[in-house]
Protein backbone atom coordinates (compact mmCIF):
# COMPACT_ATOMS: atom_id res chain seq x y z
CA UNK A 1 0.00 0.00 0.00
CA UNK A 2 1.15 3.76 -0.81
CA UNK A 3 1.27 6.96 0.31
CA UNK A 4 0.87 9.89 -2.18
CA UNK A 5 1.48 12.82 -0.15
CA UNK A 6 1.34 15.08 -3.60
CA UNK A 7 -1.87 17.33 -3.69
CA UNK A 8 -2.70 16.13 -7.48
CA UNK A 9 -4.90 18.48 -10.24
CA UNK A 10 -7.34 16.97 -13.25
CA UNK A 11 -6.72 17.37 -16.39
CA UNK A 12 -7.60 20.86 -17.88
CA UNK A 13 -9.99 18.53 -20.05
CA UNK A 14 -11.94 17.93 -17.34
CA UNK A 15 -13.72 21.35 -17.96
CA UNK A 16 -15.71 19.81 -20.36
CA UNK A 17 -17.14 17.37 -17.24
CA UNK A 18 -18.27 20.70 -15.37
CA UNK A 19 -19.77 22.00 -18.15
CA UNK A 20 -21.61 18.74 -18.46
CA UNK A 21 -22.46 19.14 -14.56
CA UNK A 22 -23.26 22.53 -14.88
CA UNK A 23 -25.66 22.08 -17.48
CA UNK A 24 -27.33 18.87 -16.17
CA UNK A 25 -28.00 21.40 -12.46
CA UNK A 26 -29.12 24.47 -15.25
CA UNK A 27 -31.62 21.78 -16.56
CA UNK A 28 -32.74 19.89 -13.31
CA UNK A 29 -33.36 23.27 -11.17
CA UNK A 30 -33.68 26.39 -13.27
CA UNK A 31 -35.09 25.04 -16.60
CA UNK A 32 -38.96 25.33 -15.00
CA UNK A 33 -38.52 28.93 -13.60
CA UNK A 34 -37.17 29.73 -17.51
CA UNK A 35 -41.23 29.00 -18.57
CA UNK A 36 -42.06 33.11 -17.86
CA UNK A 37 -38.85 34.20 -19.63
CA UNK A 38 -39.47 32.32 -22.55
CA UNK A 39 -43.33 33.94 -22.93
CA UNK A 40 -41.28 37.02 -22.73
CA UNK A 41 -39.56 36.61 -25.51
CA UNK A 42 -41.91 35.46 -27.54
CA UNK A 43 -44.16 38.70 -27.10
CA UNK A 44 -40.80 40.98 -27.72
CA UNK A 45 -40.61 42.69 -30.96
CA UNK A 46 -37.05 42.41 -30.88
CA UNK A 47 -36.95 38.60 -30.37
CA UNK A 48 -33.62 37.99 -32.12
CA UNK A 49 -32.00 40.48 -29.76
CA UNK A 50 -33.11 39.66 -26.49
CA UNK A 51 -32.46 36.00 -27.26
CA UNK A 52 -28.98 36.34 -28.25
CA UNK A 53 -28.50 38.47 -25.02
CA UNK A 54 -29.26 35.83 -22.92
CA UNK A 55 -27.74 33.14 -24.58
CA UNK A 56 -24.90 34.74 -24.28
CA UNK A 57 -25.19 35.78 -21.16
CA UNK A 58 -25.89 32.10 -19.73
CA UNK A 59 -22.54 30.52 -21.74
CA UNK A 60 -20.08 32.81 -20.02
CA UNK A 61 -22.15 32.32 -16.78
CA UNK A 62 -21.69 28.63 -17.40
CA UNK A 63 -17.89 27.88 -19.22
CA UNK A 64 -16.62 30.34 -16.46
CA UNK A 65 -18.39 28.28 -13.44
CA UNK A 66 -16.63 24.92 -14.95
CA UNK A 67 -13.21 26.66 -15.71
CA UNK A 68 -13.98 27.62 -11.75
CA UNK A 69 -14.75 24.35 -10.48
CA UNK A 70 -11.90 23.06 -12.54
CA UNK A 71 -9.17 25.06 -11.06
CA UNK A 72 -10.71 24.86 -7.50
CA UNK A 73 -10.62 21.21 -7.90
CA UNK A 74 -7.69 18.93 -6.11
CA UNK A 75 -7.32 15.39 -4.36
CA UNK A 76 -5.10 13.76 -2.55
CA UNK A 77 -4.08 9.62 -2.23
CA UNK A 78 -2.76 8.70 0.97
CA UNK A 79 -2.18 5.25 1.96
CA UNK A 80 -5.90 4.45 3.38
CA UNK A 81 -8.14 7.18 2.58
CA UNK A 82 -8.37 9.65 -0.12
CA UNK A 83 -8.67 13.70 0.40
CA UNK A 84 -10.17 15.98 -1.91
CA UNK A 85 -10.68 19.76 -1.60
CA UNK A 86 -13.51 21.66 -4.00
CA UNK A 87 -15.70 24.23 -3.87
CA UNK A 88 -15.66 28.07 -5.38
CA UNK A 89 -17.63 30.15 -2.74
CA UNK A 90 -18.12 27.35 -0.63
CA UNK A 91 -14.59 25.56 0.17
CA UNK A 92 -15.91 21.37 0.66
CA UNK A 93 -12.82 19.34 1.93
CA UNK A 94 -13.25 15.62 2.39
CA UNK A 95 -12.15 12.59 3.75
CA UNK A 96 -13.15 9.08 2.14
CA UNK A 97 -11.58 6.20 3.89
CA UNK A 98 -10.88 3.27 2.28
CA UNK A 99 -13.34 1.38 3.99
CA UNK A 100 -15.99 3.52 3.10
CA UNK A 101 -16.05 2.90 -0.13
CA UNK A 102 -18.72 0.64 -1.29
CA UNK A 103 -18.44 1.15 -5.37
CA UNK A 104 -15.35 2.11 -7.96
CA UNK A 105 -16.57 2.80 -11.11
CA UNK A 106 -14.70 3.87 -13.89
CA UNK A 107 -16.53 5.87 -17.28
CA UNK A 108 -14.55 6.71 -19.96
CA UNK A 109 -16.76 9.50 -21.88
CA UNK A 110 -16.30 10.16 -25.60
CA UNK A 111 -14.31 13.35 -24.85
CA UNK A 112 -11.65 11.37 -22.47
CA UNK A 113 -11.18 8.70 -25.02
CA UNK A 114 -8.32 10.19 -27.16
CA UNK A 115 -6.80 11.95 -24.20
CA UNK A 116 -6.60 8.46 -22.62
CA UNK A 117 -8.21 10.05 -19.68
CA UNK A 118 -11.43 8.16 -17.39
CA UNK A 119 -13.53 9.43 -14.53
CA UNK A 120 -13.08 7.53 -11.64
CA UNK A 121 -16.62 7.62 -9.33
CA UNK A 122 -15.97 6.49 -5.69
CA UNK A 123 -19.63 5.95 -4.12
CA UNK A 124 -19.74 5.16 -0.24
CA UNK A 125 -22.65 3.34 1.52
CA UNK A 126 -25.27 5.69 2.44
CA UNK A 127 -24.29 8.81 0.01
CA UNK A 128 -26.77 10.58 -1.58
CA UNK A 129 -25.05 10.48 -4.76
CA UNK A 130 -21.36 9.25 -5.97
CA UNK A 131 -19.29 10.63 -3.12
CA UNK A 132 -16.27 11.99 -5.47
CA UNK A 133 -15.80 12.27 -9.38
CA UNK A 134 -12.06 12.47 -10.34
CA UNK A 135 -12.79 12.89 -13.63
CA UNK A 136 -10.02 13.78 -16.14
CA UNK A 137 -7.54 11.70 -14.46
CA UNK A 138 -4.88 9.47 -16.79
CA UNK A 139 -6.41 5.98 -17.05
CA UNK A 140 -3.72 3.85 -15.63
CA UNK A 141 -3.46 6.62 -12.92
CA UNK A 142 -7.69 5.22 -12.00
CA UNK A 143 -6.65 1.50 -12.34
CA UNK A 144 -4.00 2.35 -9.74
CA UNK A 145 -6.24 3.69 -7.50
CA UNK A 146 -8.87 1.07 -7.96
CA UNK A 147 -6.30 -1.47 -7.39
CA UNK A 148 -5.22 0.09 -4.19
CA UNK A 149 -8.86 0.36 -2.51
CA UNK A 150 -9.37 -3.26 -3.54
CA UNK A 151 -6.16 -4.44 -1.77
CA UNK A 152 -7.12 -2.41 1.39
CA UNK A 153 -10.43 -4.57 1.09
CA UNK A 154 -8.87 -8.07 0.55
CA UNK A 155 -5.23 -7.57 2.12
CA UNK A 156 -6.39 -9.45 5.36
CA UNK A 157 -8.41 -12.26 3.72
CA UNK A 158 -5.72 -13.06 1.21
CA UNK A 159 -2.78 -13.50 3.58
CA UNK A 160 -4.89 -15.58 5.72
CA UNK A 161 -5.85 -17.41 2.86
CA UNK A 162 -2.73 -17.66 1.05
CA UNK A 163 -1.14 -19.84 2.71
CA UNK A 164 -3.74 -22.65 1.41
CA UNK A 165 -3.41 -22.28 -2.33
CA UNK A 166 -0.19 -24.77 -3.29
CA UNK A 167 2.89 -23.66 -4.26
CA UNK A 168 2.23 -19.99 -2.33
CA UNK A 169 2.82 -18.81 1.31
CA UNK A 170 1.71 -16.10 3.66
CA UNK A 171 4.82 -14.08 2.16
CA UNK A 172 4.13 -13.96 -1.64
CA UNK A 173 2.53 -11.29 -2.82
CA UNK A 174 -0.76 -10.38 -3.42
CA UNK A 175 -0.68 -10.11 -7.34
CA UNK A 176 0.69 -13.53 -7.75
CA UNK A 177 -2.07 -14.91 -4.76
CA UNK A 178 -4.66 -12.70 -7.01
CA UNK A 179 -3.31 -14.41 -10.48
CA UNK A 180 -3.54 -18.20 -8.83
CA UNK A 181 -7.16 -17.58 -6.81
CA UNK A 182 -8.96 -15.38 -9.20
CA UNK A 183 -10.74 -16.89 -12.27
CA UNK A 184 -13.16 -14.63 -14.17
CA UNK A 185 -16.54 -16.10 -15.61
CA UNK A 186 -18.73 -14.02 -17.82
CA UNK A 187 -22.44 -14.63 -16.28
CA UNK A 188 -24.10 -12.13 -18.37
CA UNK A 189 -23.96 -10.79 -22.35
CA UNK A 190 -26.85 -8.36 -24.10
CA UNK A 191 -26.70 -7.94 -28.16
CA UNK A 192 -28.28 -4.99 -29.88
CA UNK A 193 -31.51 -7.29 -29.99
CA UNK A 194 -31.97 -7.44 -26.38
CA UNK A 195 -30.51 -3.80 -25.98
CA UNK A 196 -33.86 -2.79 -27.93
CA UNK A 197 -35.81 -5.41 -25.67
CA UNK A 198 -34.26 -3.56 -22.56
CA UNK A 199 -35.19 -0.15 -23.92
CA UNK A 200 -38.96 -0.83 -24.41
CA UNK A 201 -39.52 -2.93 -21.53
CA UNK A 202 -37.56 -0.43 -18.96
CA UNK A 203 -39.23 2.45 -17.43
CA UNK A 204 -36.75 4.80 -19.24
CA UNK A 205 -39.09 5.92 -21.56
CA UNK A 206 -41.11 7.59 -18.80
CA UNK A 207 -37.70 9.83 -17.72
CA UNK A 208 -38.61 11.09 -21.65
CA UNK A 209 -41.24 12.86 -20.14
CA UNK A 210 -39.77 13.85 -17.07
CA UNK A 211 -37.24 16.09 -19.22
CA UNK A 212 -40.31 17.38 -21.56
CA UNK A 213 -42.51 18.42 -18.24
CA UNK A 214 -40.83 21.83 -17.99
CA UNK A 215 -42.04 22.65 -21.57
CA UNK A 216 -45.39 21.74 -21.10
CA UNK A 217 -45.95 24.92 -19.09
CA UNK A 218 -44.81 26.94 -22.30
CA UNK A 219 -46.31 25.04 -24.60
CA UNK A 220 -49.65 26.65 -25.13
CA UNK A 221 -48.16 30.02 -25.55
CA UNK A 222 -45.64 28.98 -27.92
CA UNK A 223 -47.94 27.04 -30.08
CA UNK A 224 -50.35 30.31 -30.33
CA UNK A 225 -47.30 32.20 -31.11
CA UNK A 226 -46.34 29.82 -34.17
CA UNK A 227 -49.22 27.55 -35.06
CA UNK A 228 -51.99 29.95 -33.64
CA UNK A 229 -56.02 28.51 -33.94
CA UNK A 230 -55.89 28.88 -37.76
CA UNK A 231 -53.00 26.12 -38.16
CA UNK A 232 -54.25 24.47 -36.05
CA UNK A 233 -57.31 24.57 -37.97
CA UNK A 234 -55.54 23.79 -41.30
CA UNK A 235 -53.95 20.69 -39.76
CA UNK A 236 -57.30 19.42 -38.15
CA UNK A 237 -58.69 19.85 -42.31
CA UNK A 238 -56.33 18.02 -43.91
CA UNK A 239 -57.85 14.85 -41.61
CA UNK A 240 -61.09 15.75 -42.79
CA UNK A 241 -61.90 19.16 -40.52
CA UNK A 242 -64.28 19.24 -37.93
CA UNK A 243 -64.81 17.22 -34.91
CA UNK A 244 -63.43 14.12 -36.53
CA UNK A 245 -60.73 15.66 -38.09
CA UNK A 246 -59.41 17.41 -33.94
CA UNK A 247 -59.46 13.94 -32.22
CA UNK A 248 -57.73 12.60 -35.30
CA UNK A 249 -54.76 15.43 -35.01
CA UNK A 250 -54.86 14.67 -31.07
CA UNK A 251 -54.40 11.09 -31.20
CA UNK A 252 -51.75 11.59 -34.13
CA UNK A 253 -50.07 14.02 -31.59
CA UNK A 254 -50.37 11.94 -28.76
CA UNK A 255 -49.19 8.28 -30.66
CA UNK A 256 -46.19 10.57 -32.28
CA UNK A 257 -45.40 11.33 -28.10
CA UNK A 258 -45.36 7.71 -27.21
CA UNK A 259 -43.36 7.21 -30.61
CA UNK A 260 -40.93 9.65 -29.07
CA UNK A 261 -40.63 8.01 -25.44
CA UNK A 262 -39.79 4.49 -27.17
CA UNK A 263 -37.71 5.61 -29.34
CA UNK A 264 -36.11 7.65 -26.42
CA UNK A 265 -36.01 4.70 -24.22
CA UNK A 266 -34.54 2.48 -26.89
CA UNK A 267 -31.70 4.95 -28.31
CA UNK A 268 -30.79 5.58 -24.03
CA UNK A 269 -30.11 1.20 -23.92
CA UNK A 270 -28.17 1.04 -26.79
CA UNK A 271 -25.54 3.90 -25.75
CA UNK A 272 -25.73 3.20 -22.16
CA UNK A 273 -25.30 -1.00 -22.35
CA UNK A 274 -23.47 -1.64 -25.70
CA UNK A 275 -21.23 -4.32 -25.90
CA UNK A 276 -22.45 -5.25 -22.47
CA UNK A 277 -20.30 -7.75 -20.40
CA UNK A 278 -20.81 -8.52 -16.60
CA UNK A 279 -18.23 -10.68 -15.36
CA UNK A 280 -17.54 -12.73 -11.97
CA UNK A 281 -14.36 -12.57 -10.61
CA UNK A 282 -14.42 -14.13 -6.80
CA UNK A 283 -16.91 -12.04 -4.83
CA UNK A 284 -16.82 -9.41 -7.21
CA UNK A 285 -18.96 -8.28 -10.09
CA UNK A 286 -17.71 -5.90 -13.09
CA UNK A 287 -19.58 -4.52 -15.72
CA UNK A 288 -18.43 -3.11 -18.78
CA UNK A 289 -20.75 -1.10 -21.02
CA UNK A 290 -21.19 1.93 -23.42
CA UNK A 291 -20.99 3.11 -27.03
CA UNK A 292 -19.77 6.93 -26.79
CA UNK A 293 -19.15 6.36 -23.24
CA UNK A 294 -17.29 2.92 -21.91
CA UNK A 295 -18.49 2.43 -18.02
CA UNK A 296 -16.92 0.33 -16.22
CA UNK A 297 -18.68 -0.28 -12.98
CA UNK A 298 -18.04 -2.87 -9.93
CA UNK A 299 -20.01 -4.88 -6.77
CA UNK A 300 -18.81 -7.09 -4.11
CA UNK A 301 -21.18 -9.86 -3.78
CA UNK A 302 -21.76 -9.86 0.09
CA UNK A 303 -23.34 -5.95 -0.85
CA UNK A 304 -25.83 -6.81 -2.92
CA UNK A 305 -28.93 -6.41 -0.46
CA UNK A 306 -31.43 -7.74 -2.73
CA UNK A 307 -31.80 -9.22 -6.55
CA UNK A 308 -34.79 -7.61 -8.21
CA UNK A 309 -36.61 -8.84 -11.45
CA UNK A 310 -39.09 -6.89 -13.00
CA UNK A 311 -40.97 -6.12 -16.33
CA UNK A 312 -44.03 -4.10 -17.97
CA UNK A 313 -46.59 -5.01 -20.32
CA UNK A 314 -44.60 -5.43 -23.34
CA UNK A 315 -41.61 -7.34 -21.40
CA UNK A 316 -44.82 -10.08 -20.74
CA UNK A 317 -45.50 -10.92 -24.37
CA UNK A 318 -41.65 -10.96 -24.84
CA UNK A 319 -41.15 -13.12 -22.28
CA UNK A 320 -38.18 -11.36 -20.99
CA UNK A 321 -37.48 -9.12 -18.04
CA UNK A 322 -34.40 -6.73 -16.15
CA UNK A 323 -32.69 -7.60 -13.57
CA UNK A 324 -31.79 -5.11 -10.73
CA UNK A 325 -29.14 -6.20 -7.95
CA UNK A 326 -30.32 -3.79 -5.17
CA UNK A 327 -27.17 -2.15 -2.75
CA UNK A 328 -26.89 -0.13 0.26
CA UNK A 329 -27.52 3.06 -0.06
CA UNK A 330 -28.86 6.59 1.58
CA UNK A 331 -30.09 8.02 -1.84
CA UNK A 332 -33.50 10.29 -1.12
CA UNK A 333 -34.13 11.38 -4.73
CA UNK A 334 -35.49 9.40 -7.62
CA UNK A 335 -32.31 10.44 -10.10
CA UNK A 336 -29.75 9.56 -7.87
CA UNK A 337 -30.92 6.38 -6.79
CA UNK A 338 -31.29 5.60 -10.27
CA UNK A 339 -27.56 6.19 -10.80
CA UNK A 340 -26.68 2.93 -8.10
CA UNK A 341 -28.70 0.54 -9.71
CA UNK A 342 -26.92 -2.17 -11.16
CA UNK A 343 -28.60 -3.42 -13.89
CA UNK A 344 -28.86 -6.68 -16.06
CA UNK A 345 -30.84 -6.41 -19.07
CA UNK A 346 -33.51 -8.43 -20.88
CA UNK A 347 -32.84 -12.17 -19.44
CA UNK A 348 -35.68 -15.01 -19.41
CA UNK A 349 -36.64 -16.28 -16.56
CA UNK A 350 -34.65 -19.42 -16.21
CA UNK A 351 -31.17 -17.00 -17.17
CA UNK A 352 -33.06 -14.72 -13.91
CA UNK A 353 -33.23 -17.63 -11.52
CA UNK A 354 -29.46 -18.85 -12.56
CA UNK A 355 -28.11 -15.66 -12.13
CA UNK A 356 -30.24 -15.52 -8.67
CA UNK A 357 -28.44 -18.66 -7.69
CA UNK A 358 -25.22 -17.39 -8.25
CA UNK A 359 -25.11 -13.92 -6.63
CA UNK A 360 -27.70 -15.14 -3.89
CA UNK A 361 -26.76 -18.86 -3.17
CA UNK A 362 -30.08 -19.75 -3.31
CA UNK A 363 -30.38 -22.95 -4.46
CA UNK A 364 -34.06 -22.57 -6.35
CA UNK A 365 -36.14 -19.55 -6.63
CA UNK A 366 -39.30 -19.18 -4.59
CA UNK A 367 -42.35 -20.44 -6.38
CA UNK A 368 -45.27 -20.92 -3.51
CA UNK A 369 -46.27 -17.62 -3.41
CA UNK A 370 -49.10 -17.08 -1.54
CA UNK A 371 -51.50 -15.01 -1.82
CA UNK A 372 -52.78 -11.53 0.61
CA UNK A 373 -56.42 -11.61 1.57
CA UNK A 374 -58.86 -10.44 -0.34
CA UNK A 375 -60.18 -7.54 1.93
CA UNK A 376 -57.26 -5.59 0.56
CA UNK A 377 -59.71 -5.05 -2.50
CA UNK A 378 -62.45 -3.66 -1.04
CA UNK A 379 -59.97 -1.00 0.99
CA UNK A 380 -57.93 0.04 -1.76
CA UNK A 381 -60.87 0.76 -3.96
CA UNK A 382 -62.44 2.84 -1.24
CA UNK A 383 -59.71 4.59 -0.89
CA UNK A 384 -59.09 5.55 -4.75
CA UNK A 385 -63.23 6.72 -4.27
CA UNK A 386 -62.76 9.51 -1.80
CA UNK A 387 -61.71 11.82 -4.18
CA UNK A 388 -64.18 10.99 -6.48
CA UNK A 389 -67.35 10.84 -3.91
CA UNK A 390 -65.83 14.40 -2.36
CA UNK A 391 -65.42 15.94 -6.20
CA UNK A 392 -69.21 14.73 -6.49
CA UNK A 393 -70.70 16.49 -3.83
CA UNK A 394 -69.27 19.49 -3.80
CA UNK A 395 -70.39 19.82 -7.85
CA UNK A 396 -74.05 18.47 -6.77
CA UNK A 397 -74.36 21.46 -4.35
CA UNK A 398 -72.67 23.87 -6.67
CA UNK A 399 -74.62 22.67 -9.55
CA UNK A 400 -77.80 21.79 -7.59
CA UNK A 401 -78.17 18.33 -9.03
CA UNK A 402 -77.41 15.61 -9.34
CA UNK A 403 -75.86 14.63 -12.25
CA UNK A 404 -71.91 14.96 -10.88
CA UNK A 405 -73.01 11.91 -9.16
CA UNK A 406 -72.38 10.35 -12.59
CA UNK A 407 -68.58 10.56 -11.86
CA UNK A 408 -68.81 7.77 -9.32
CA UNK A 409 -68.97 5.44 -12.44
CA UNK A 410 -65.67 5.70 -12.40
CA UNK A 411 -65.35 3.11 -9.69
CA UNK A 412 -66.91 0.48 -12.25
CA UNK A 413 -63.64 0.75 -13.88
CA UNK A 414 -61.35 0.98 -10.71
CA UNK A 415 -62.31 -1.72 -9.74
CA UNK A 416 -61.32 -4.67 -11.57
CA UNK A 417 -57.69 -2.41 -11.63
CA UNK A 418 -57.60 -2.98 -8.02
CA UNK A 419 -58.38 -6.96 -8.69
CA UNK A 420 -55.60 -7.08 -10.75
CA UNK A 421 -53.41 -5.69 -8.70
CA UNK A 422 -54.05 -8.02 -5.85
CA UNK A 423 -53.90 -10.85 -8.51
CA UNK A 424 -50.66 -10.11 -9.20
CA UNK A 425 -49.61 -9.53 -4.93
CA UNK A 426 -47.05 -12.73 -4.10
CA UNK A 427 -44.98 -13.40 -0.94
CA UNK A 428 -43.14 -16.31 0.15
CA UNK A 429 -40.81 -17.59 3.11
CA UNK A 430 -38.18 -19.91 3.63
CA UNK A 431 -35.66 -20.66 5.96
CA UNK A 432 -33.14 -18.70 4.62
CA UNK A 433 -34.60 -16.16 2.09
CA UNK A 434 -37.92 -14.38 1.56
CA UNK A 435 -39.57 -12.73 -1.95
CA UNK A 436 -42.48 -10.40 -2.65
CA UNK A 437 -43.68 -10.38 -5.78
CA UNK A 438 -45.91 -7.13 -6.95
CA UNK A 439 -47.12 -4.94 -9.84
CA UNK A 440 -50.24 -4.02 -12.09
CA UNK A 441 -49.81 -4.89 -15.62
CA UNK A 442 -46.09 -5.30 -15.63
CA UNK A 443 -44.62 -7.31 -12.07
CA UNK A 444 -41.35 -6.75 -10.01
CA UNK A 445 -40.37 -9.74 -7.83
CA UNK A 446 -37.56 -8.98 -4.83
CA UNK A 447 -35.70 -11.42 -3.28
CA UNK A 448 -33.34 -11.31 -0.10
CA UNK A 449 -31.47 -12.96 2.53
CA UNK A 450 -33.08 -12.63 5.70
CA UNK A 451 -29.86 -11.85 6.97
CA UNK A 452 -29.95 -8.51 5.26
CA UNK A 453 -32.99 -7.05 6.68
CA UNK A 454 -32.56 -4.39 9.71
CA UNK A 455 -35.68 -3.86 10.88
CA UNK A 456 -39.11 -5.36 10.74
CA UNK A 457 -42.59 -4.16 11.86
CA UNK A 458 -46.11 -5.08 12.71
CA UNK A 459 -48.62 -3.04 12.26
CA UNK A 460 -52.68 -3.01 11.86
CA UNK A 461 -55.54 -0.86 11.22
CA UNK A 462 -58.81 -1.16 13.58
CA UNK A 463 -60.33 -2.71 10.55
CA UNK A 464 -57.21 -5.62 9.90
CA UNK A 465 -57.67 -5.91 14.07
CA UNK A 466 -61.11 -7.00 13.76
CA UNK A 467 -60.28 -9.32 10.96
CA UNK A 468 -56.99 -10.62 12.86
CA UNK A 469 -55.17 -9.19 9.73
CA UNK A 470 -51.91 -7.18 10.11
CA UNK A 471 -49.37 -5.40 7.25
CA UNK A 472 -45.85 -6.84 7.69
CA UNK A 473 -43.14 -4.46 6.87
CA UNK A 474 -39.19 -5.36 6.15
CA UNK A 475 -36.32 -2.97 6.19
CA UNK A 476 -33.43 -3.27 3.87
CA UNK A 477 -30.42 -1.01 3.52
CA UNK A 478 -31.65 -0.31 0.09
CA UNK A 479 -34.82 -0.89 0.11
CA UNK A 480 -38.64 -1.23 1.75
CA UNK A 481 -40.64 -4.22 1.51
CA UNK A 482 -44.21 -3.94 2.70
CA UNK A 483 -46.60 -6.97 2.50
CA UNK A 484 -50.33 -5.59 3.51
CA UNK A 485 -53.43 -7.93 4.61
CA UNK A 486 -51.48 -10.91 6.11
CA UNK A 487 -52.90 -13.05 8.35
CA UNK A 488 -51.78 -11.93 12.14
CA UNK A 489 -50.48 -14.85 12.84
CA UNK A 490 -48.20 -15.43 9.69
CA UNK A 491 -47.28 -11.83 10.32
CA UNK A 492 -46.15 -12.92 13.84
CA UNK A 493 -43.97 -15.85 12.73
CA UNK A 494 -42.64 -13.74 9.98
CA UNK A 495 -41.71 -11.04 12.94
CA UNK A 496 -39.91 -14.24 15.16
CA UNK A 497 -38.18 -15.84 12.63
CA UNK A 498 -36.46 -12.82 10.56
CA UNK A 499 -35.16 -11.44 13.97
CA UNK A 500 -33.93 -14.87 14.71
CA UNK A 501 -32.10 -14.65 11.65
CA UNK A 502 -30.90 -11.18 12.42
CA UNK A 503 -29.65 -12.10 15.99
CA UNK A 504 -27.71 -15.83 15.21
CA UNK A 505 -26.10 -14.79 11.65
CA UNK A 506 -22.57 -14.19 11.89
CA UNK A 507 -22.42 -12.33 8.63
CA UNK A 508 -22.53 -9.19 7.59
CA UNK A 509 -25.47 -7.29 5.76
CA UNK A 510 -23.11 -4.99 4.46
Amino acid sequence: MTSDLKWHRLSPISVLFFLGKVVSRLLKDALPGLAPLAVVIFNSDDKAWLTSLIVVGVLGLIITSAILQYLFFQFQIQADKVLINEGVLKRNHRILSFERIQNINIIQPAYFRPFSLVTLQLETAGSKSNEANLAGINSNHADEIKAQVLSSHQEKSILSDAASVDNLTPNDTLEEFDNAKNTVDTIATADIKQLVKYGLTSNAMFWFLVVIAPLFGMMDDVLEKWIGEEGFKSAAEFFGGGVTGSITLVVLIILGLISSMLIFSILGSIFRYYRYRLTLTDDTLKRHSGLLNTHEESAKLAKIQAFVSQTNFIGKRLKVENVILKQASGQTNQQNARSGLFVIPTRTAQQSNKLLSMILSLESPLTNLRSIDRRYILKTWSQLMVIPLLLSILLAIVSESYWPFLILLVGLLIWPLVVLRWKNFGYQLASHFATLRTGFVGFRKITFPLFKVQRVEISQSLIQKRSKLATLKLFLASDRVIIPYIPYDEAMEWFDHVSYQIEMTDKSWF
